[in-house]
């Protein structure tokens, strides 16, 4: 078994939309159109595993240079090899690179998050990340906090 995780190629951006499709479309993660991977490229990490595409990240920086870790999936073939965390390892380290000292997370998946430092925040205390997408997610259509939002938010700050 070889794990390597690597910045994001153009040649990745199919790979990355057909995962993010799939994962979607079971309402494990937001969906993202082909344009809006091509902006977020720079940001986009991928997994293989032994040659194969396996998974991937990414992360986008608000106004006040905050972090958050989007589109973060490992295909379930790939399950088990711990390829989740060391995306999330990987991507620390390259948002920490970029002098940003705090980092958001919103997930149905929250012991990797956990696993790596990060604490359970309220929904409601993230006003602008609200506004910004949870008011028009297209997998919940709820607001935080409601019954119909399964994310729970994650923050860690150094």
């Amino acid at each position: 078994m070889r794990i390597i995780i690597r910045p994001a190629v153009v040649s990745d951006i199919g790979k990355i939309h057909d995962l993010i499709k799939k994962y979607s479309s079971e309402e494990v993660l937001l969906p993202k159109s082909i344009a809006k991977l091509a902006a977020m490229l720079p940001s986009f990490l991928v997994a293989q595993y032994d040659g194969r595409f396996a998974g991937n990240v990414g992360f986008k920086i608000d106004e006040d240079f905050q972090a958050e870790i989007v589109s973060w999936v490992v295909d379930k073939q790939y399950h088990e090899h711990g390829i989740g965390g060391i995306l999330i390892t990987s991507v620390m380290e390259k948002i920490e690179d970029l002098g940003i000292k705090s980092v958001l997370a919103l997930t149905t998946h929250p012991g990797t998050f956990e696993k790596h430092g990060f604490k359970e925040v309220d929904k409601n205390s993230l006003t602008k990340k609200i506004l910004a997408d949870c008011s028009h997610c297209p997998i919940n259509r709820a607001v935080p906090g409601s019954v119909e939002c399964k994310e729970r938010a994650f923050l860690k700050s150094w």
